[in-house]
Order: structure tokens, then sequence, then C-alpha cells
């Protein structure tokens, strides 16, 4: 497989303006610029000290922003070997330490397909566009305890959210947004033990 450099722009906090250097597959598409601007825009009184996943990690923007941001600990899952690699170089070039950040070399649905022993403040869900995967992990963090009070959750997708079913499903969109071909939202758990 081909690899092509890429490369992430944090755009806040104490690493405001670093580029990090990832080594990209197909697979992994970033969250833009613009749209991690606005997201933390919307989180920003949740993240100072807060515990976050990146599920689905790949590049790591996202999380890496929130520890720029001021994010207690943040955990990364991929299962992609060289994607967990990568990750674990940005965090000690970045000079993290691991009371601050772990990475999982892991499936994501099956990670969360397990109890929770620590939940999460704020959880990042960006999986593969031509994959189905939000509403299944929206119910696997309801259903094993992935969820802190009042926790906040990303999703990122290629089509519009069906906002009827995620309301039945227990959730709640707090803002959301659309960028090209992308939308994502905003949401939390209205009722977390459904």
């Amino acid at each position: 497989m081909r690899h092509i450099k890429n490369q992430v722009r944090l755009i806040g906090g104490k690493w405001r303006g670093r580029r990090l250097n990832f080594a990209a597959t197909q697979q992994l598409r970033p969250t833009a610029d613009r749209v991690r601007e606005t997201v933390f825009n919307w989180l920003m009184h949740d993240i100072e000290g807060a515990r976050c996943l990146d599920a689905f990690a790949g590049s790591g923007a996202l999380g890496l922003e929130a520890l720029s941001r001021g994010a207690a600990f943040v955990v990364f899952i991929d299962h992609h070997a060289s994607v967990q690699c990568t990750l674990q170089k940005l965090l000690a070039e970045l000079e993290v330490t691991h009371e601050q950040a772990h990475v999982c070399k892991k499936d994501t649905m099956q990670w969360l397909n397990r109890a929770s022993q620590t939940p999460f403040d704020v959880i990042f869900l960006d999986p593969p566009f031509h994959r189905k995967y939000i509403l299944p992990c929206l119910k696997l963090v309801q259903a094993h305890g992935w969820l802190n009070p009042d926790a906040k959750v990303y999703i990122e997708s290629n089509e519009v959210f069906d906002q009827q079913l995620l309301t039945q499903t227990g959730w709640q969109v707090l803002r959301q947004k659309r960028s090209g071909d992308v939308y994502y939202a905003i949401l939390s758990a209205r009722d977390v033990t459904q």
C-alpha cells in the first residue's frame, strides 16, 4: 500500500499552529481545520480537564486538538498498526506522558462492546464514511456506561443525520452543521441508561 505524507495543523491551545506529519492511507481522512475549529468552539466549556475518547483515531487530529486545548486524558483507538505507531511518535514529539494519553490498537466496535471502567466526558466518533458505524457506536456507549453525566459526543458523516432516529434512541442534537459533503454534530444522551 502506498503511503502519502500528510499533515495535521493544530488550530488552538498550547500547540496552536503546530504541524504534525503522519503517513496516511486512503482510509485516513482527518477532520478539516474549519470543521475542527467549529467543533472545538462548540466544546470550549467541555474540554478543559476532560477525559476524552478519540474512536477511529486515524490521524489523531481530534484527540490531539483536545490535548492541545487542555484535556486531562485522551484514549486513541485505531486498529491499524501503522496508525498506532504514528500516534505514539506524535505524542512523544509533543512530550505527552502516559498519564495524559493512551493509544490502543483495537477494533473500536469491539473495544466499546464491554463494560466501561472509566467513562468519558467527550467522545469523538468519526468513523470511515463508507461504514455505518455511528448508530451502533452510540448504542454501545449508552449500553456499556461509557458516558459521564453531561457528556458530549461528536459525530461526523458524509450523510445527513436522521434526527428522529437519534431522538428515538435517546440522543439530543445540541449543535449541527454541514461543510461541503461533511455533516457533523454534537450530541448528548438524554437517558444514558436507555
